[in-house]
């Protein structure tokens, strides 16, 4: 493990004014913030947040329950916004930002080089939030010998991913440090949402369309239970309505199974694989009594649910977070000198117990011995 370098202390470190200025507009100290959200904010403004009052009034909260001086970790960083909120009213010691885009923000760049403000607030783009070794060395390089208070984690990323980062930076906390996954709520409501009217009886075939969409068609749609191919049917039409990331993943697995189905002889199957590919045309779909009982929720879905994938095929489909917050808890269960707490409410909060914990080989899935697959059935994904 390499050294950590040595750093200096920030003494007197205080919580600058906060003054919200209208419905949408907040000052921090001499920096004016404008929640924008899905509104446009007139008249003059610093920073634009790219989320609506409510978040912003979550995300204070939790820094005001930060003392100040805390050294912070704040995964994505595409709202450059709430990172420049989070470094100023959370009057912080050290802000490490990691972004997985290579693409740098210009505009962050620009905001910390004019105040000064790369000695407290360092933002990393093009990490790989899953390489344990290269995430840890770059903490040890920015922080040194500081122990982590908050992380603060805006990403939505699949399972694998939300648990790889955990097991790479969760070790590297101070015992009582909080590690916050903001986009619990959403992503947990809006799942329910699309799937409450299709529930799939068999945890196994749940689990299975949950993780791995293209054996699911293959398996259940062709299988001796009609009600059940009916209810996955509905769960796809459903889920590709959505749209988002979720729905051109999904898109692209059905895409996959079809030939394999086309090659099946009964009827039944000539009858499901007719369905499918109607539900892979736009326009068609467009046109389905599930397209417009859900297009008040897809509007509200476009862009939430994510599964951190890059264009190519892959097998982790809907709610990672929930997965990983099932995980957790059963950490928590088994091991609560590990993690002393779990919350959930709008976001999913863990608290750091007090164990040591070895940063090179600390693993969430040792705590609890959970399998995602069975996870998934459980939450009937």
């Amino acid at each position: 493990m390499p050294k950590r370098a040595e750093v200096h202390d920030i003494d007197d470190a205080t919580r600058p004014p906060l003054e919200w200025r209208s419905k949408r507009k907040l000052t921090v100290g001499s920096t004016t913030f404008a929640c924008v959200g899905e509104h446009q904010v007139r008249g003059k403004f610093d920073v634009q947040l790219q989320r609506a009052k409510k978040f912003a009034t979550q995300h204070l909260a939790l820094l005001e329950s930060t003392p100040p001086g805390a050294t912070v970790v704040s995964l994505g960083v595409v709202d450059w916004g709430t990172t420049v909120l989070t470094t100023r009213y959370g009057a912080v010691r050290h802000h490490v930002a990691l972004e997985a885009a290579p693409d740098r923000q210009s505009e962050l760049d620009q905001y910390v080089s004019e105040h000064q403000l790369e000695p407290v607030l360092r933002p990393h783009f093009g990490v790989d939030l899953t390489d344990r070794s290269k995430l840890q060395d770059l903490l040890y390089e920015e922080l040194g010998s500081d122990l982590i208070d908050l992380v603060v984690d805006e990403q939505t990323q699949a399972q694998f991913d939300l648990q790889a980062s955990f097991d790479a930076i969760f070790p590297l906390m101070r015992p009582g440090g909080r590690y916050v996954l903001q986009q619990w709520r959403r992503q947990v409501d809006v799942i329910a949402r699309l799937q409450e009217a299709a529930p799939i009886r068999s945890p196994n075939n749940a689990a299975l369309a949950a993780t791995r969409p293209r054996e699911a068609a293959i398996a259940v749609l062709t299988g001796p239970d009609p009600d059940e191919a009916d209810a996955m049917l509905q769960r796809f039409e459903r889920l590709l309505v959505a749209g988002g990331d979720v729905g051109s993943t999904l898109d692209r697995q059905i895409r996959a199974a079809l030939p394999e189905l086309r090659s099946q002889t009964g009827d039944g199957t000539h009858a499901v694989v007719d369905r499918l590919e109607a539900m892979l045309d736009p326009a068609q779909r467009s046109a389905s009594p599930a397209a417009k009982e859900e297009q008040l929720a897809a509007r509200g879905v476009l862009g939430i649910i994510d599964d951190g994938s890059t264009g190519e095929s892959t097998d982790a489909i809907p709610a990672p977070i929930t997965c990983f917050g099932l995980a957790v808890a059963l950490a928590h269960t088994a091991r609560p000198d590990v993690i002393a707490s779990v919350q959930f409410d709008e976001w999913l909060t863990i608290e750091r117990g007090r164990a040591l914990l070895d940063p090179e080989t600390f693993s969430l899935a040792e705590l609890h011995h959970g399998d995602p697959t069975e996870m998934a059935a459980i939450f009937k994904l």
